[in-house]
């Protein structure tokens, strides 16, 4: 019998340490098995894209990385200078690093062994959480037979360290590189992201690819990211099991996506001619620098589109209410004025990893009285005994402690008085009971900012006002208007378990048979999307 924990992750890497983290925010510990000495001392990457800093940002990691990372702003492509007969070089273009508008963060550039560094300080002052070194893995084995039981330890990780052999047991197992074999580089990746609902592979174990866009360690970190707060969820019994299914679902899709664009990308790099600075394929001459501009949302992260599941619902959302509030996608920040205080935040600001499913409701202006209606009624619904608040409420815990709910209103702030809004959405809670003030929000004119157009860019009409659920990874999940209460109750009785419920059989659906979903992507067929440019089949695998 070895030593037991509800986690043991396979590999220091920047996967694995982010899903640790997510782990450690919500006080759980875990077994960080690493086969190297120490830290990463160099690193294989450096480039990371606004979807990562904006992740860093939702953990309260940002300032660090923004003060000791290099901001790239602009990219500049070079060619031969034909004034100096081929013997030079000279600037053809510059382009902007990120498009306007598609994030309020930047791309920098930061080794990755001070990024990784980062990650783990972040574990370590959160709840102690260290990395255990010399630990070469030898196997991982899962017994199917205890995987149904949702107490079992039934991942045991065979170790090597020292000379001798040491075992581990675990509830569930993520897998940073692959124990079982080796694999050649190239674009490949693995027919199976996780085996009985108990190991995963994250970051490189599933998918590898060339370097020349800078997305093994940017994509490796969204894994990790999007399985971190999953485990969290079912280990606190506040989602069963079924849930980690969405991993599987979500990330081997990008997985997909990801090495067939990778190998369009890296097709038009082998291929550059040095005359003109342009790329050669079968069709003649193209413009690299501008598959490179065109390419750059998608690079960037931003372009991550989640199918249907229990945690995602585009069929039965109502897309017309918040038109840029695009289901299955990460909700972008956009300004807003705490109505407390006047502070000038981004609407993400209000939204930290911290483990909580938000409602985020857009009611308009309450000073006209249809809106204020639909609000008093809206509240009085969700934090009802049989509302959703209410309904998932672990014994003993504040309000606000599994589903929070953020107001942002429209209107003239100055105009508004806190006693206007219902109490419901400023609700007693915390260390001091006191009521939180922190959760309303306005989209209005600021001192010294100008103003957001929040409603306006997310496509909202103040008028008729919209109701977003939005996943503790910040990805939005369903999007209602204002009268639909049976819509938000039924989608999280999808998803969360009562007080009280214990987590069921593994044996889980997700919208439907899972293994019909992954049948799907693994036989090769992807919808890509870059603007369009990637549509094709991916036949890659890790060989093993």
């Amino acid at each position: 019998m070895g030593s037991k924990f509800d986690v043991v992750i396979c590999g220091s890497g920047t996967a694995g340490i982010a899903a640790a983290t997510w782990l450690a925010r919500c006080g759980l510990h875990c077994k960080i098995l690493e086969s190297r000495s120490g830290p990463l001392n160099v690193g294989q990457a450096d480039g990371i894209q606004v979807r990562s800093v904006e992740i860093f940002e939702s953990f309260g990691m940002a300032e660090e990385l923004l003060r000791e990372a290099y901001h790239n702003i602009e990219v500049a492509f070079w060619g031969s200078d034909p004034t100096r007969r081929g013997i030079g070089i000279m600037r053809k273009r510059s382009a902007h690093a990120t498009t306007p508008g598609l994030s309020h963060m930047p791309r920098v550039i930061l080794n990755q062994a001070q990024f990784n560094g980062m990650w783990l300080e972040a574990m370590r002052r959160l709840n102690g959480q260290e990395v255990d070194y010399g630990y070469k893995v030898m196997k991982v084995t899962v017994d199917e037979e205890k995987a149904m039981d949702p107490e079992a330890h039934p991942v045991t990780i065979v170790t090597e360290k020292g000379g001798k052999e040491e075992v581990f047991e675990a509830k569930y197992c993520l897998v940073h590189y692959d124990v079982s074999c080796s694999y050649p580089i190239g674009q490949r990746i693995a027919d199976h992201f996780s085996k009985a609902n108990r190991v995963f592979l994250t970051g490189d174990a599933c998918h590898t690819h060339s370097p020349k866009a800078g997305q093994g360690m940017n994509v490796s970190l969204q894994d990790g990211y999007n399985i971190g707060w999953k485990l969290v969820s079912v280990l606190k019994g506040h989602a069963g099991p079924e849930l980690l299914e969405t991993y599987v679902l979500e990330r081997q899709k990008v997985a997909d996506v990801l090495i067939n664009w990778d190998r369009v990308w890296a097709k038009q790099m082998s291929s550059m001619a040095k005359e003109g600075g342009g790329v050669v394929d079968a069709n003649g001459k193209i413009d690299f620098s501008e598959v490179f501009v065109r390419a750059e949302a998608f690079t960037a992260g931003l372009t991550v589109t989640y199918d249907d599941s229990i945690i995602t619902q585009a069929e039965g959302s109502n897309q017309q209410a918040a038109t840029n509030l695009k289901v299955g996608m990460r909700l972008q920040g956009v300004q807003v004025i705490r109505f407390c205080d006047a502070k000038v935040m981004k609407s993400v600001n209000a939204l930290p990893s911290d483990g909580r499913w938000r409602i985020m409701v857009f009611p308009g202006d309450i000073r006209q009285q249809l809106a204020y209606t639909k609000l008093n009624q809206l509240g009085t619904y969700l934090f009802s005994n049989h509302g959703p608040i209410q309904k998932y409420l672990p014994p003993g815990a504040d309000i606000d402690s599994l589903i929070e709910v953020i107001l942002i209103l429209s209107g003239e702030r100055l105009e508004i008085q806190q006693e206007q809004i219902p109490d419901a959405f400023w609700p007693v809670t915390g260390k001091y009971r006191m009521r939180d003030l922190h959760k309303i929000y306005i989209d209005d004119e600021s001192y010294h900012s100008g103003h957001g157009h929040a409603y306006e860019f997310y496509g909202i009409d103040p008028r008729q006002g919209a109701v977003a659920i939005v996943r503790p990874d910040q990805y939005v999940s369903k999007v209602l208007d204002m009268n639909n209460h049976e819509g938000i109750g039924s989608f999280f009785e999808r998803v969360l378990q009562e007080k009280g419920q214990t987590n069921g059989s593994l044996k889980g659906k997700t919208n439907g048979s899972l293994s019909e979903h992954v049948e799907d992507y693994t036989s090769g067929q992807v919808n890509g999307y870059t603007n369009g440019h990637v549509n094709g089949h991916v036949n890659g695998y890790v060989e093993g």
